[in-house]
């Protein structure tokens, strides 16, 4: 997997590493796909992708709430807050954990939100829609 996400990575395509499976964008599936099989492959690995193409998009329902102190899992929450893949992994690596209460994540993303300020900040930019879906989830 190491392989495949450095080649995935050298083409601009940003994975989310999930157990023994890669999340990516819709529009990067068909180059995933290829490159795993390919890797795979020339690694002597006798299986081949699976895809499951009967994946909807979920059905809208109503948002979560959490508390500061819950407890998160930033690979599920940082989708629900409008972060891209590329993003989220951007978001994870900072915060240096894949879990993370609600009250680090707040935090990170203000710290964030006030480097945004200055012409050299080179991070995720936090927008108001992300302000907006952080603070709807947030129960007191």
């Amino acid at each position: 997997m190491t392989d495949v996400i450095t080649s995935l990575n050298a083409k601009g395509i940003q994975v989310l590493y999930v157990y023994d499976a890669l999340v990516c964008e819709e529009q990067d599936k068909a180059v995933v796909v290829e490159t795993m099989n390919r890797i795979i492959l020339e690694h002597g690995v006798k299986t081949s992708v699976k895809v499951d193409s009967s994946v909807q998009p979920p059905a809208p329902q109503a948002i979560p709430t959490f508390r500061l102190s819950d407890e998160v899992n930033l690979y599920e929450m940082l989708p629900i807050l409008g972060f891209t893949i590329q993003e989220s992994t951007e978001i994870i690596h900072g915060l240096d954990k894949s879990k993370a209460t609600l009250q680090e994540l707040v935090e990170y993303i203000g710290n964030q939100r006030r480097q945004q300020q200055y012409n050299d900040y080179k991070g995720v930019a936090s927008t108001p829609e992300h302000i907006a879906a952080l603070k709807a989830i947030i129960r007191l």
